[in-house]
């Protein structure tokens, strides 16, 4: 027997009174209301992707350092494969602890090999090239050791709320895009303000806020959710695009926004966002360090929490995805 299929309904977004200002007119909604299924492993790899895109950027970046010289690159050789072999037991054993501790302790062997290389004899070029690369490994082992304390506590106390301030959960997603930026290498900016905002730059806004004042009662896995859907779209819209989060908690629920302005999903495809591994057809031209398991990991979430999730997207438009979680 094979999988179940999934359960779905229709609405218009434009129609529904609880709709929040700021969505994009009229566009239909549909209701994910069952998750997909997932074997043992398929479930570890959709609960750490966010680790494994991590990892697969700090690879790639080594490996952009090592076409400088054939001595930096097999000094950097098996701080690769090491990695390498982390991503593959995070994959396949549930025992994950061990994986996280053993990636901990790369991390300064790393940088103490990446330090090593100053003393290269490499030309002005690609001296500049290397402090560019250290800068942004910096910035990527700064989000993978905040992860790494994430993931340790949901692997400790599984289904844990917190409560979390306001501000810090804004600068959780300020620390990711800054990270971003400087993987991007001046390709594109992010703006916060939309009147810093230019044709070649992204804007971005953070739109954060909880009846109870400054703080906000949520699942610990939610902003690592959130992270993802945000990090989705941007994958997905052109520079110059918008990329808006949003997030309100009362006495009842979580309701959540991720809106923008990129290429959309195909109508027909709708239905199939939250397969595993499932990518839209009019994206496959788009080079990307994830597996297509953003979806995939929201929707199992918010359903393991009896809450509810909608996408709506339309070609050229944008997409839209919102979940709500009722508060225990």
């Amino acid at each position: 027997m094979g999988p179940p299929s999934l359960s779905i309904r229709f609405v218009h977004s434009g129609l529904a009174s609880t709709a929040p200002v700021g969505y994009i007119d009229r566009m239909k909604e549909i209701e994910i209301e069952t998750p997909p299924h997932l074997d043992s492993e398929q479930e570890r790899i959709v609960d750490l992707h966010t680790m494994f895109n991590i990892l697969n950027v700090v690879v790639g970046e080594l490996s952009v350092v090592g076409v400088l010289d054939a001595e930096i690159e097999a000094r950097l050789e098996p701080c690769q494969l090491e990695l390498l072999a982390v991503e593959q037991g995070l994959r396949s054993e549930s025992a994950q602890l061990p994986w996280l501790e053993r990636l901990q302790q790369l991390q300064p062997e790393v940088e103490s090999a990446l330090a090593e290389m100053q003393t290269a004899r490499l030309s002005e070029t690609d001296m500049a090239s290397l402090e560019v690369s250290r800068a942004n490994l910096k910035g990527i082992f700064e989000v993978l050791a905040a992860r790494l304390n994430e993931l340790r506590a949901r692997l400790q106390r599984p289904g844990k709320w917190l409560l979390m301030p306001l501000e810090a959960l804004r600068k959780s997603f300020l620390q990711v895009f800054a990270a971003i930026e400087k993987n991007a290498k001046g390709r594109y900016w992010f703006r916060y303000n939309l009147a810093r905002h230019r044709s070649d730059d992204y804007y971005v806004s953070l739109d954060f806020e909880s009846s109870s004042g400054d703080t906000v009662w949520m699942p610990s896995l939610l902003q690592d959710v959130l992270r993802d859907l945000a990090l989705n779209a941007r994958k997905y819209t052109a520079p110059g695009g918008k990329v808006q989060i949003a997030l309100f908690q009362d006495d009842d629920a979580i309701s959540c926004v991720v809106e923008d302005s990129g290429r959309g999903i195909p109508a027909d495809e709708l239905t199939r966002v939250a397969e595993f591994g499932f990518r839209a057809s009019n994206v496959q031209d788009i080079r990307t360090m994830g597996g297509g398991f953003g979806l995939t990991k929201a929707v199992r979430f918010v359903k393991s929490l009896d809450g509810r999730f909608w996408i709506a997207s339309e070609l050229g438009r944008g997409t839209r995805v919102r979940l709500s979680i009722p508060v225990p």
